[in-house]
């Protein structure tokens, strides 16, 4: 709900996000929904996980020398391609001689107001019309050595029409957002060359999957936003029985 974005990132806390990472774990948070949510919730989170992180490197530095880094990838209208907000220029995840994250980082201190400047931007455009935006991809990360910890955050903006009944969804629509979702993997999923992402704690739970819904929907719980949010919650709840035996 909109009155809730902002207040993600306190929930959470740094003690989940952003202290691991310092420490060489992996924390990844995925967002599904509205565009003018998803990019709202991104510029807070980044504001404030960008702050905590660069104190908190600071405070370690007797400990570890930390390079701090940010990468914010936007996808194409054309769904295949990327863009790297930082340097403005087209990359293709898949070409890459590493994943995307590494060669696209650049120092977070030195870029904060061009990321937050991006997000701003977007933000402003999917709050000004109601048709779906592209999916956004953003990493701090903190490198020691050969060791790197990491926040991923990525937003996969759903269909205008996710929040109608199931019934009335376009398959050709629907058949549209999941083909968008596979050039995501390309992003994240490729390896990083020196670089082992492995959690500090593997019992924790470094994942996690957040859906934005409205407050208020035409369909209620029939639409397609409400169903993946029930999805997404039977998934949580599969993983806790997991980790519980």
């Amino acid at each position: 709900e909109d009155a809730q974005v902002s207040d993600v990132y306190s929930f959470l806390g740094s003690k989940r996000l952003v202290d691991p990472v310092l420490q060489g774990d992996h924390a990844v948070l995925c967002c599904i929904g509205n565009s003018a949510l998803g990019l709202q919730l991104m510029g807070d989170l980044f504001r404030a996980a960008a702050s905590d992180m660069m104190s908190g490197a600071e405070k370690l530095t007797s400990q570890r020398l930390l390079r701090l880094g940010v990468s914010l990838l936007c996808q194409e209208e054309s769904e295949q391609s990327w863009i790297d907000a930082i340097s403005g220029k087209n990359i293709d995840p898949f070409m890459l001689d590493d994943n995307a994250f590494v060669c696209t980082s650049q120092p977070l201190q030195q870029n904060l107001e061009v990321v937050e400047q991006c997000i701003q931007r977007k933000a402003a455009a999917a709050a000004s019309c109601t048709a779906g935006s592209q999916h956004f991809a953003l990493e701090l990360s903190a490198a020691h050595a050969n060791e790197m910890g990491a926040l991923t955050v990525l937003f996969l903006a759903l269909p205008a029409t996710a929040v109608e009944p199931l019934e009335v969804q376009s398959l050709d629509a629907v058949c549209k957002f999941a083909a968008s979702l596979r050039p995501v993997g390309d992003v994240v999923g490729k390896p990083r060359t020196g670089f082992g992402l492995k959690p500090a704690y593997p019992k924790s739970s470094n994942g996690l999957i957040l859906v934005l819904t409205p407050k208020t929907s035409p369909a209620g719980d029939q639409s397609l936003t409400s169903h993946l949010a029930l999805e997404c919650a039977k998934l949580a709840e599969d993983a806790m029985a997991v980790s519980d035996k």
